[in-house]
């Protein structure tokens, strides 16, 4: 199972997905509402994934914070986001995200997401 980082925040949202994928046997090492959070999270952890709201609490958004992440390691982040708008797309996918998740997220999704992701990087 996955060792997973949620960077989310809505601290409701967060718990629903914290709670979701504890209950499928995944870890979450952390819950962090800023970018700075996070990063000081992936920092400390050893890690399969993130997942990385893109409006964050702070003076760094989830896609600064997932481009300096990605400028140290080749973790996969999947994004979750509340927002379509072109702009923001257009910013994520230049990061070549693991995925992409549109709130409000289904648990069958999440789910989705999360074990498409640890496959992938088992089959590496």
């Amino acid at each position: 199972m996955a060792r997973i980082i949620i960077v989310e925040d809505d601290s409701l949202v967060a718990l629903g997905m914290r709670l979701y994928l504890e209950s499928r046997g995944h870890e979450v090492a952390a819950v962090a509402t800023t970018g700075s959070q996070a990063l000081d999270s992936f920092l400390r952890s050893p890690l399969d994934l993130i997942l990385m709201d893109v409006r964050l609490k702070g003076d760094m958004d989830g896609v600064e914070a997932a481009r300096r992440i990605q400028s140290q390691s080749d973790l996969p982040i999947i994004f979750v986001s509340g927002s379509s708008d072109p702009q923001t797309l257009h910013r994520i996918r230049a990061l070549k995200p693991a995925g992409l998740l549109l709130k409000p997220v289904t648990p069958s999704d999440l789910a989705a997401a999360v074990e498409r992701v640890m496959a992938d990087r088992a089959a590496a």
